[in-house]
């Protein structure tokens, strides 16, 4: 049954599951309560209206396939004032203590599921701190791999998030740049504002020469043409993290300032293609659509999560299950599926829940009357550096409880077929780090290089310095011809002046003035020391 109450901190949504006789008699009914920290609303793909399908099904099938000794209670933990991620994140902790300490666990398991937004690291902390088990499904942080500060979180993300800054790091050295500009969009999703923040973190880190600037779209419209003046100035890269139409705005700006010709890089990233995202096409039938066609070719697309780079295809069974609980459940505020289910968090969902079933059923199979299932560090352990086969696919864990491979992929807008092509896809180096490898050619505005950083000969203030240090050679050259030129010019002002003083009509000038013999009384060919000085220099 389904009882619903409410708080200052927010609605509680509380499902309990009673399940039949125990497998393993000699250990009591053990009450399970799982949490879910969220946010509602339909702006992010990671919200409870829109994973918590996932977690209605799946809960219900742990009844049918593991957990025959388990009270499960469930609790979707929200705030309706709370509109945006970033809020959530300043809230997220105060609202999960007040719940954690409103009844006495210390009799029960407690997990922390959370579909995310971007307060992993937040949870952490107070998971950490009660040696809870902590799964996130749709987000992570750097701070996951420090394992004596994250002892009990595993995530089953398939978005590469603690390594979005590391994806953007890896792009400029693929290509050897050495510097880049960062325009972030505020008003956009959550998302933008991650990568936005450890990509920053990260060119620091690496010494890395970064520029970068933000504004939000929900306040006004942004001075795109004065901000590219001033990129033009210092830079050839910009990495752009903002919604499909802002990133046209920004486009259509820089095809007005010719700077759509192939000399400037744009890049811009998603963590997944879903139409609540925006449309990234660029025929939408307005007056633009020409200018982003041709603006498009001047664009790299980093997508975190490519689906096609899945191995794992989905049963149409779950996904109608799924859709089922959107049609029926008005909480979900999605009843005519006007938006599209988001495929990576409801799999993630999925994942979670049977992945801890197991490992519950494999604890009380080892130890029926002995284990501490409330050992949230004991339950981690036992998920990492592990592969689970699930309904949704295989999800295998690193030693740090990561999800493993990456799914991303790079791509540039082929102008031949007017769409995007993946020239490079995620990898792993030795140690488990982030690496792109190319997978296909890349072609680029006719060429098949990215431009650098910087012009060969920098920029406007740095120009006429890289002009001074030419060729050796070239200077050499010119010192020498400089003073014969000089000579012979003033040998002809010397007979000029001559004529002058005896002619008034000094400007009529014939062979004999100059003392050469015509063309017709020589013997050989000559030529004079001005037509030879002209043509070597031709020649040079």
């Amino acid at each position: 049954m389904r009882a619903v109450s409410s708080n200052a901190f927010g609605l509680l949504i509380v499902c309990f599951l009673t399940f039949p006789e125990p497998l393993f008699p000699a250990r009591s009914i053990i009450n399970l309560d799982i949490v879910s920290p969220g946010v509602i609303g339909n702006y992010t793909a990671s919200s409870i209206n829109l994973s918590g399908p996932a977690f209605d099904v799946s809960i219900s099938r742990l009844r049918e396939r593991f957990l025959a000794h388990f009270n499960i209670s469930h609790t979707f933990l929200y705030n309706y004032s709370i509109l945006n991620c970033v809020d959530f994140q300043n809230e997220v902790q105060n609202m999960l203590a007040r719940w954690y300490y409103t009844v006495d666990r210390s009799e029960s398991v407690t997990v922390i599921m959370t579909p995310g937004c971007i307060e992993s690291a937040q949870l952490n902390e107070l998971a950490a701190t009660w040696n809870v088990l902590l799964i996130s499904t749709a987000n992570s942080a750097p701070a996951i791999r420090d394992k004596a500060k994250s002892p009990s979180w595993v995530t089953t993300n398939l978005f590469p998030s603690s390594y979005y800054g590391e994806i953007f790091n890896q792009l400029i050295v693929f290509h050897n740049w050495t510097s880049i500009d960062i325009l972030l969009d505020r008003g956009s999703t959550g998302s933008y504002v991650l990568m936005f923040s450890l990509t920053i973190a990260v060119l620091e880190n690496r010494k890395m020469r970064a520029t970068n600037r933000d504004y939000n779209s929900s306040s006004g419209e942004f001075e795109f043409p004065a901000f590219l003046q001033r990129v033009s100035t210092r830079n050839r890269i910009l990495l752009f993290l903002g919604s499909p139409n802002e990133l046209r705005k920004l486009l259509v700006a820089a095809s007005w300032m010719n700077m759509t010709n192939g000399d400037y890089v744009y890049i811009t990233g998603t963590s997944f293609i879903w139409k609540p995202y925006g449309d990234y096409s660029w025929k939408r039938r307005d007056p633009s659509d020409e200018i982003i066609l041709q603006a498009y070719k001047s664009v790299i697309f980093v997508v975190m999560v490519d689906m096609e780079m899945s191995s794992s295809p989905i049963s149409k069974s779950m996904q109608a299950s799924w859709r089922t609980r959107f049609e029926e459940d008005p909480f979900y505020q999605n009843t005519g599926l006007d938006t599209d289910p988001p495929l990576p968090m409801l799999t993630s969902a999925t994942g979670s829940l049977e992945i801890l079933g197991e490992v519950l059923n494999e604890t009380l199979a080892e130890c029926p009357s002995s284990c501490n299932l409330r050992d949230g560090t004991t339950m981690a352990r036992k998920m990492m550096n592990r592969t689970f086969s699930t309904t949704v696919g295989q999800v295998r864990f690193d030693a740090n409880g990561e999800r493993r491979p990456f799914l991303s992929s790079a791509s540039y807008f082929d102008s031949t077929e007017n769409r995007r092509k993946v020239y490079l896809r995620a990898s792993t180096g030795q140690k488990g780090e982030f690496k792109w490898k190319q997978v296909d050619s890349l072609s680029w505005h006719g060429g098949s290089q990215l431009p650098p950083s910087e012009p060969v000969c920098g920029f406007i203030e740095k120009g006429t310095a890289c002009l001074n240090s030419g060729d050796t050679t070239r200077n050499a050259l010119l010192g020498v011809l400089i003073p014969i030129i000089l000579l012979v010019a003033g040998g002809v002002a010397v007979v000029v002046i001559k004529i002058r003083s005896r002619n008034h009509f000094w400007w009529q000038l014939d062979s004999t003035s100059f003392g050469l013999q015509s063309a017709r009384s020589q013997s050989r060919s000559t030529v004079s020391p001005v037509s030879f000085i002209s043509n070597f220099v031709h020649g040079c």
